[in-house]
């Protein structure tokens, strides 16, 4: 289950790799105040792995297992448009910049792939595993961002051109970015959280968990001092940070 809030609060994404009845793979809008759904997005022709508003909050964009990424209208339910430039292969992630021009996607295909929002253009293609991956996180006003590879390292790098800036990290999973752009935590593949200087790559502390399953990490709360993570045996916790970043906590 994959479950995004949308900028103001009010509302939530959720997608679910499971089929319906009617074998379709809906995408849910969900007012987080009642509980009620509002709308639903049934094209998705086959499993849906994540979908997130964009920062004005009237649209959702959404990426399925068959290379298909798509841009959604929230109060009409109609499709925006489509985005077609993936291989035959699992689209992992997406992230959108603050004013909603630029979108990142990162896939099983070794590809990470920059977009223009508004066309549907591709803007700039990276095939190699160094430049895709697991999750992937736009950090501050947009200009940077941050990889989780394929060898379990995180990468650091400009946006508009794709140059590498730093590579640190181990075991590494999904990402969230705190809300100041200083922090990343990362669910590693060991169980364990990390939590990373984005300017220097270095380990700032560290959560030793006892889930019983690979983690994840849903995002960090406003003030920037806890994070909800959660496993894949379906627990959900949430981490408070320590008030003076340094060494390790266990």
């Amino acid at each position: 289950m994959w479950l995004a809030v949308s900028p103001d609060g009010k509302r939530a994404v959720s997608c679910s790799g499971t089929a319906e009845i009617d074998k379709s793979f809906p995408i849910r809008v969900w007012d987080l105040e009642t509980g009620k759904e509002l709308r639903q997005f049934t094209k998705h022709t086959e499993r849906t792995i994540c979908a997130t508003f964009l920062r004005n909050g009237r649209q959702v964009v959404s990426a399925g297992a068959n290379t298909e990424v798509r841009l959604w209208d929230v109060e009409t339910c109609e499709e925006i448009r489509q985005f077609n430039g993936h291989d035959q292969a699992e689209v992992r992630r997406v992230a959108v910049t603050p004013d909603g021009k630029r979108m990142l996607t990162t896939g099983l295909d070794n590809l990470t792939i920059l977009w223009d929002v508004e066309s549907g253009k591709i803007l700039r293609r990276w095939k190699e595993p160094a430049l895709s991956g697991e999750c992937i996180v736009l950090i501050g006003d947009g200009r940077h961002a941050a990889l989780a590879c394929w060898d379990r390292s995180i990468l650091y790098f400009e946006v508009e051109s794709g140059t590498q800036l730093r590579r640190f990290g181990r075991q590494t999973g999904e990402l969230a970015i705190s809300p100041d752009g200083r922090r990343i935590l990362s669910a590693g593949w060991d169980m364990d959280f990390r939590l990373w200087d984005v300017a220097t790559g270095t380990e700032v502390c560290r959560f030793e968990s006892d889930f019983r399953g690979p983690t994840g990490v849903r995002g960090f709360t406003a003030d920037g001092q806890e994070v909800l993570v959660n496993s894949w045996d379906g627990s959900l916790r949430l981490l408070k940070l320590p008030p003076v970043f340094g060494g390790k906590r266990n």
